[in-house]
């Protein structure tokens, strides 16, 4: 397992999750210029396999995906990596309907962000989180905690 001890002044490692091929290339690079370090997932399996290699400093996942969904993904790690608790979770996700959001409040995910989002609101939602933005973007909805 890696070490939680990082260099302050390292780029925030950020676990992107997401099935769409092009959309995680898109947002790889938005979140690259904006300066953080990405390691990308195309599902939820493939990216437990990534925690071990990699300790994220934030989780973005999609919430429907093949082999293993974000919904799976978050329940395992709430489950079985108590490490991970700090590391906030925050789904992107084309479904906005307010109770899908309500079905992931058990796992208390940081944000649920829907798909399409604007690349100034994702990235002040996750520097907000990272501690590296003084507030979010005013339009995104948090987590129902």
């Amino acid at each position: 397992m890696v070490s939680a001890h990082r260099d302050a002044t390292a780029p925030k490692t950020i676990l992107l999750v997401e099935d769409d091929e092009t959309l995680r290339a898109t947002i790889s690079t938005i979140l690259r210029r904006d300066g953080y370090r990405v390691v990308a997932a195309g599902n939820g399996a493939e990216a437990l396999g990534l925690l071990d290699e990699s300790r994220p400093d934030l989780i973005l996942s999609d919430r429907m995906m093949p082999t293993m969904s974000g919904f799976e993904l978050l329940e395992v790690i709430r489950r079985d990596r108590p490490d991970l608790a700090p590391v906030p979770f925050v789904f992107l996700t084309a479904l906005g309907d307010r109770r899908d959001m309500m079905a992931t409040a058990s796992l208390k995910p940081a944000a649920y962000l829907t798909k399409p989002v604007r690349a100034r609101e994702l990235c002040a939602t996750l520097g907000f989180l990272l501690g590296v933005r003084d507030r979010p973007a005013p339009a995104v909805e948090r987590a129902p905690t």
